[in-house]
């Protein structure tokens, strides 16, 4: 069965310093600049890694198995994992629920429109609303590896409620007009604290919805080698690990 990891990156001294290549399995990703084919990569403050999730998801970039790992952050993959399982980078416990930690480092409000989408489209008590909820374990990064048929059913799953968070927000599109708009949206909501960490709301609230969709309908291995260390800038910029 074919599989193919893409690493993300955003700078190109990156390459070297991380000795980031491709192979028969491997695909580098440049986050930052344009690429080929239909992509958002000008989104990539307010998405992230995402970006690259949407193009593959998006251009139909078929394999049996399809995974995404970041240039310090890597899957160790010898073979596809079984069916009805999957791969990922990490597993972290909070000392609270995902709902609580979420609010303490950026803006609830955020967080609420999702549940709010998530109750209209799967109804009260979802599986996702509540893992979100009551949870204290996330699958952080954006980082894993599963197969195509599971992949594209959580990309629909995920890009379609963040099509209607946006809508909500009044952020819609995917050009340098919709960039600025998260951009003062992320300075408004923090007083211009640390706003560049805030803005990328999306990517924050879709690493949200990876883990609830993986935890309702896969097992899970975790694989992740490199850095996995947890850390959270506060209001203020500085670093600090939870």
């Amino acid at each position: 069965m074919s599989y193919t990891i893409y690493t993300t990156f955003h700078k190109d001294e990156f390459i070297n310093e991380y000795n980031l290549h491709e192979d028969e399995h491997h695909k580098l990703f440049p986050t930052h600049k344009p690429i080929d084919g239909e992509n958002i990569n000008l989104m990539n403050p307010v998405y992230s890694e995402m970006v690259c999730m949407w193009y593959v998801w998006k251009n139909n970039l078929i394999s049996d198995y399809v995974g995404f790992e970041h240039y310090r952050r890597k899957l160790d993959v010898k073979r596809p994992p079984e069916k009805g399982h999957c791969y990922v980078f990490e597993e972290v416990t909070f000392g609270e629920t995902i709902y609580k930690q979420y609010s303490r480092w950026h803006n609830h409000k955020d967080l609420d429109i999702v549940l709010d989408i998530l109750e209209e489209t799967y109804g009260k008590d979802n599986i996702y609303a509540k893992h979100i909820r009551e949870s204290k374990k996330l699958i952080p990064f954006c980082t894993y590896m599963m197969s195509w048929n599971d992949f594209t059913l959580m990309c629909n799953y995920i890009f379609d409620i963040v099509d209607k968070y946006s809508e909500r927000v009044g952020i819609i599109g995917y050009d340098e007009e919709a960039l600025n708009k998260w951009k003062q949206k992320a300075i408004k909501d923090f007083n211009g604290r640390n706003w560049k960490y805030q803005t990328r709301f999306v990517a924050y609230l879709v690493e949200r919805l990876i883990s609830a969709w993986i935890s309702a309908h896969l097992k899970y291995e975790r694989v992740g080698i490199g850095r996995g260390k947890w850390l959270t800038p506060d209001l203020n910029g500085n670093n600090m690990s939870i």
